[in-house]
């Protein structure tokens, strides 16, 4: 094929249809790209809150850890009665009169 005006200016306007396209492309790659950057960075937010979650639970379960249960337990049986006592002698007081 011979090099003629025409063809050359034929060629041309392939290859500046070419750029443009590969210009067109390369902007959407770049909006893609920072929507990627945004999508990451919420991301590593989302996991420092995660993690800064998960250190309160295991500061929970630590203290809860260290309550001492049976001692707990050991107490509910002599405050409940106790109580109970307490509020029988207060109605015998107050509201019997004492009699």
């Amino acid at each position: 094929m011979p090099l003629t005006p025409e063809s050359l200016k034929e060629d041309i306007s392939e290859i500046k249809r070419q750029l443009c396209d590969i210009q067109r492309d390369i902007n959407s790659i770049a909006v893609h790209d920072e929507r990627l950057r945004n999508i990451e960075a919420n991301i590593e937010a989302l996991w420092k809150r995660h993690d800064q979650k998960a250190e309160l639970l295991d500061k929970i379960a630590n203290y809860q850890a260290s309550c001492p249960r049976e001692e707990v337990r050991w107490i509910k049986w002599v405050i409940i009665p106790q109580s109970l006592t307490l509020i029988a002698m207060a109605y015998k007081l107050f509201i019997t009169g004492g009699h």
